[in-house]
């Protein structure tokens, strides 16, 4: 559960006329409990990019494991390739304050968190292997965001957290009415047990976005089999 709520980030950017803004809540429910919240907001100005996330659990799931997390990502885009700067984040995990830091210092990710990570172990990943790997809110706000047909379907990006490795694929794309169904992949990559690589309990999702409005298309809809049972994020 707390791995499925940190990929829910959300943002709070200072305005700018001349910047593209965005904005957007969605709720998330498991096999159709109400689970939690999520909200994006995001900036970006002259290749630059910023973005704030918060994500809670809610509901019944709230009520059984309180979960806050907000997180903030910078950084340089072009089309569908990110170019991250630094990450930070705090969670509020049943009362308890924890906060991470990953800076790129040469490219590559290097974390920092308190209290210390205890509970590492060797099998976890080392971000100086992974050069190319962006933090976790730089890859939320890729998946997330409204895109122009050209870029919907046409993602395919790595996230470090600081113990495991994921690789998020989006392809493909067909129609369905006036919404357009990618299908995804969310693959383990590295940080784990090598008996657990293989775990496809999460690998494949579908991302619907809303054309009716023409372009650049929302994103509506997120849909993905978990251990927990089905997951959708649906936009408000």
């Amino acid at each position: 559960m707390r791995r499925l709520t940190a990929l829910c980030l959300a943002l709070a950017l200072p305005a700018s006329l001349s910047a593209q803004e965005e904005a957007a809540d969605f709720d998330v429910s498991f096999a159709g409990i109400r689970g939690g919240t999520l909200s994006i907001r995001a900036t970006e100005a002259d290749g630059a990019y910023q973005a704030v996330g918060t994500a809670a659990t809610s509901g019944l799931v709230g009520g059984l494991f309180s979960l806050k997390t907000e997180a903030r990502a910078s950084g340089r885009v072009q089309g569908n390739t990110y170019d991250p700067a630094a990450y930070d984040e705090v969670t509020v995990e049943r009362g308890e304050r924890k906060t991470k830091q990953i800076r790129f210092q040469g490219g590559y990710p290097a974390v920092t968190q308190d209290p210390p990570d205890t509970k590492r172990r060797s099998f976890h990943a080392d971000g100086k292997d992974f050069p190319a790997a962006v933090d976790p809110m730089t890859g939320l706000y890729a998946l997330l965001r409204a895109r122009p047909a050209a870029l919907a379907c046409n993602l395919d990006i790595s996230t470090y957290d600081g113990r495991e490795v994921h690789r998020i694929r989006l392809g493909g794309g067909r129609m369905d009415g006036a919404r357009h169904v990618c299908a995804g992949q969310y693959i383990r990559v590295a940080g784990y047990r090598q008996k657990d690589l293989a775990d496809a309990s999460m690998r494949d999702f579908v991302v619907i976005y809303d054309t009716s409005r023409g372009e650049p298309w929302p994103v509506v809809e997120v849909r993905a089999r978990t251990s927990y049972g089905n997951m959708v994020f649906r936009r408000r």
